[in-house]
This record gives structure tokens, C-alpha cells and sequence, in this order.
């Protein structure tokens, strides 16, 4: 699974970019939007009031409401600019954006980012960033489940490999008290890198 750690998330979302391109990376990166989703989505279907965008139903997701933080909500109220109707996303001329553009935009700015293998970065690598940064934050697979729309849990269980608060607990309990605490200089690993790791091994 393809999915950016903490420093190329922040790298790509840092790159200068137009009001439409900077919602392109941090809708996904925020809310977990697909991005046959995001092109989807109407002027009507987001609540600026409330923080959430509706999302109506898709392929693999029932019709559901999708959480937004407030920085994203302020950066699309001011991308929107008073306007009321129509397509969110939309190209010069007000045509709707397709699923192709989103592509080769991200892609763009992930190899801005100097992401090392940007040509692997899509929309669904933000998609799932953000789910990963759900369970690596203590969120439950429940919660995501709602936040993605998703009918079962069954598709998300691949995102459980990447919690590992229970071996962080057990490593602890059975080998720290042997080898005392780590020396200053010593540079442990993140739980980032472990989940990438095993990620690749896979």
C-alpha cells in the first residue's frame, strides 16, 4: 500500500499551488475522499457551517457525511468566492473536473514535493494517508468506516497492520526492563517506519 509519512505529507501540502489545486491534495489528505468522490461533489453538498461534506453514493461507499477540518472549510469557502452552484472542483470554462486531472496533479506536485517515488503518488496514496493517520492516532475502525461511507468493515481491516500500539505495549513488557533505556544517541524507529516497512515486505 502507497501512502506518504509525516515529512512528505507536509512537503506536498507546502508546495505553492493555486486555490483549486491546493483543495485537489487536502481534501483527500483531510476527509479520506476518493477521488471519483471528489469530482462528484457539488457547491451544495458542503456545510461550511458544520465542517462536513456530503458525499452521495459511489461504488464501494453509500451516501454518507465526511468530516472536514476547520482550515480546509476556510480554504474552500475562499476558493468558492460567493459562488453558490455547480460543481466544486471545476476547470476554466465551469466544467466539472474528471478523476484523470486529479491524477496528473497530484503527481505534479508529488514530484515537486521531491517524493522519491512520486510516479507511484495518486489520489487514492492521499486516501490512504489519511486513513493510516486515523489508526495510527487512536482512531477505531468504526469511526473510519462512517467517515469513509464504507457498507462493512471487511475492506478496511488492511489498515489494522499499521496499529502498533499493542507490539509497542508487549515489546516494552518483555524486553525493555533486559536492556535498560536507550542511549541519547540511539534513533529508534517511528511507527511510521515500521509500517512502511512491513508495507514493502508485503
Amino acid at each position: 500500500m502507497n501512502f506518504l509519512r509525516p515529512r512528505e505529507e507536509q512537503r506536498i501540502l507546502s508546495v505553492p499551488k493555486p486555490q483549486l489545486d491546493d483543495l485537489i491534495i487536502r481534501i483527500p489528505l483531510q476527509t479520506g475522499l476518493s477521488p471519483g468522490e471528489m469530482v462528484k461533489l457539488s457547491v451544495d453538498d458542503v456545510s461550511l457551517e458544520y465542517g462536513v461534506l456530503f458525499v452521495w453514493r459511489s461504488k464501494t461507499a453509500k451516501d454518507h457525511l465526511a468530516l472536514c477540518d476547520s482550515e480546509t472549510m476556510f480554504r474552500i469557502y475562499e476558493y468558492l468566492d460567493k459562488r453558490q452552484r455547480g460543481p466544486l472542483l471545476i476547470l476554466e470554462g465551469s466544467y466539472r473536473m474528471k478523476v484523470q486531472s486529479l491524477r496528473r496533479k497530484v503527481k505534479c506536485y508529488a514530484e515537486q514535493a521531491e517524493i522519491s517515488r512520486w510516479k507511484r503518488v495518486t489520489p487514492y496514496t492521499l486516501r490512504h494517508t489519511f486513513c493510516i493517520k486515523w489508526i495510527l492516532s487512536g482512531g477505531t475502525l468504526e469511526g473510519l468506516r462512517r467517515q469513509l461511507g464504507h457498507r462493512s468493515l471487511q475492506k478496511l481491516q488492511h489498515y489494522l497492520d499499521f496499529d502498533y500500539t499493542h507490539v509497542v505495549g508487549e515489546y516494552k513488557r518483555i524486553f525493555d526492563h533486559r536492556i535498560g533505556p536507550a542511549p541519547e544517541e540511539l534513533k529508534l524507529p517511528s511507527v511510521y517506519d515500521l509500517a512502511e516497512k512491513e508495507a514493502e515486505a508485503q
